[in-house]
């Protein structure tokens, strides 16, 4: 909820309170120059109308919320206004008319004064009316662009941010270092290993670098690559990974965004492994339903080490894509129970990136 530009502001509401102590001195100074009145009933006479404008001032501004929330066309907006304004001005009349004649029942020229300036009145209420009501107006539509402008810098940091987990997931350097450690000592006691272990490290980067990530690409392209990656880390750590994969065969063709799951399988492999588990069983599976393909990884580990978390900028990074590419907030869902960590994707076949 908007907050209240006069009352939750110290420094609006000082600057609304010296407006309005102008506008009593302006208007008791024109009582004692243009009617001739002592500063007495001047002051006095001030100080109500101003008091009271002052308090329906404030209230206003709930008025204008009610309406933005209703959303209702200009007409009726207007047409609210118009009512709001005689209503609004005609109290503040009527109810400064009755004060003043309380206080100075006794003095005939003032009880003549207070209704033979009715009209005077009302025209001072009508522009201090609509005066505050374009203040408010303009307030809110300023307010509006600021959480505008906010919600553009944060998506463009997130953008930022995206776009750099990539270019580091491309290119990690911790699985390349641990990569090119496993060849060294591949080469001296299993060369042919070595080699096909080279070979696939070599296509896995080619494919990683060429990849745009706003573009989508096969999911039986994506697996392939997945297969690489596997393969490379399956000879860093043997017997220990074991991935199985299902699915439906129309699953192959449907369109994914490249390399998003490059960072699960990482995941799975990497958090899977740590604790009392001796081998870590990845499974995933796919299927497509009214006209979304559904894609799930999931695998097992040791819920006593899994305080030991990362930083979680991977499945931060897959989240953040679907979102960007796709509008929406649901397509990313993990999981956790009976030591299985699960991770579901959802990516709409028929709606268009902006790539």
């Amino acid at each position: 909820m908007k907050p209240h530009p006069v009352l939750s502001n110290k420094a609006n509401l000082a600057f609304y309170s010296l407006a309005w102590i102008l506008i009593i001195s302006i208007q008791t100074f024109a009582l004692m120059q243009l009617f001739n009145f002592d500063w007495h009933y001047a002051v006095v006479d001030g100080l109500v109308y101003g008091a009271l404008f002052y308090l329906f001032g404030i209230g206003l501004w709930f008025f204008i919320r009610f309406n933005e929330f209703q959303k209702q066309s200009t007409f009726s907006i207007f047409m609210e206004h118009a009512s709001s304004l005689i209503i609004i001005v005609s109290i503040w009349v009527i109810s400064g008319i009755y004060l003043l004649s309380a206080l100075f029942s006794e003095t005939p020229e003032i009880q003549d004064f207070l209704w033979e300036a009715i009209s005077w009145r009302y025209l001072n209420g009508f522009l201090m009316y609509i005066v505050l009501i374009l203040f408010y107006y303009l307030n809110s539509y300023y307010s509006h662009m600021q959480q505008r402008q906010k919600k553009e810098n944060d998506l463009v940091r997130t953008l930022k941010d995206t776009e750099i987990n990539l270019l580091r997931s491309k290119l990690n350097p911790h699985f390349l270092f641990n990569s090119l450690n496993s060849l060294h000592a591949l080469i001296q006691i299993q060369p042919d290993k070595a080699t096909n272990m080279l070979l696939e490290l070599s296509d896995y980067l080619r494919f990683s670098l060429n990849q745009d990530y706003k573009k989508l690409i096969s999911l039986d392209d994506e697996m392939l690559n997945l297969e690489r990656y596997l393969a490379i880390e399956t000879m860093r750590f043997g017997n220990k990974i074991h991935f199985e994969r299902n699915g439906e065969v129309n699953c192959k063709e449907m369109k994914i965004p490249a390399l998003i799951l490059q960072p699960l399988l990482e995941n799975a492999i990497k958090y899977g492994l740590q604790g009392d588990v001796d081998q870590v069983n990845i499974t995933f599976n796919c299927h497509v339903e009214q006209g979304n393909l559904y894609l799930e990884l999931e695998n097992n580990y040791d819920e006593k080490t899994a305080h030991r978390k990362g930083s979680g900028t991977g499945l931060y990074t897959v989240r953040k894509r679907l979102e960007i590419l796709f509008k929406q907030f649901h397509l990313f869902q993990i999981e956790k129970k009976s030591n299985i960590f699960r991770v579901r994707l959802i990516i709409p076949q028929n709606i268009k990136t902006d790539d």
